[in-house]
């Protein structure tokens, strides 16, 4: 009987084990990604100045709290449009440090012209 009993308990440790291991804490991991969320709203940025890092992925969250807002950061290849009440998400990476000129693109409207925002990239 005790030679039965040692066999069910060698058979059952390999999924014994497996189990502890599962229950095991991954090291914390650096996110791979830098997200930011800016509001249009008033014909202002908020905030109007951002700091992101060179060579990680940006996802940055734009949300329009009056009207709809064409923006664009040129010198990174990034336009959007976002609806009036609504968010917009768009990814770059940039590759180079710099300050680089957020602005909105809605030429008909006079008050856009003054409107402008900061990506610092370091």
């Amino acid at each position: 009987m005790s030679g039965i009993l040692l066999i069910a308990l060698f058979l059952a440790a390999p999924s014994w084990l497996a189990g502890c291991a599962a229950g095991r804490r991954k090291p914390l991991e650096m996110p791979l990604e830098q997200r930011l969320t800016i509001v249009a709203e008033n014909f202002q940025f908020i905030p109007s100045t951002v700091k992101v890092a060179r060579d990680k992925t940006v996802v940055l969250l734009l949300k329009s709290g009056d009207r709809g807002y064409g923006v664009a950061i040129e010198d990174l290849g990034v336009k959007a449009y976002i609806p009036a009440g609504k968010e917009t998400r768009i990814r770059f990476r940039p590759a180079e440090k710099g300050e680089f000129a957020l602005r909105c693109t809605a030429p008909a409207t006079p008050s856009c012209l003054n409107m402008r925002g900061t990506i610092i990239v370091e």
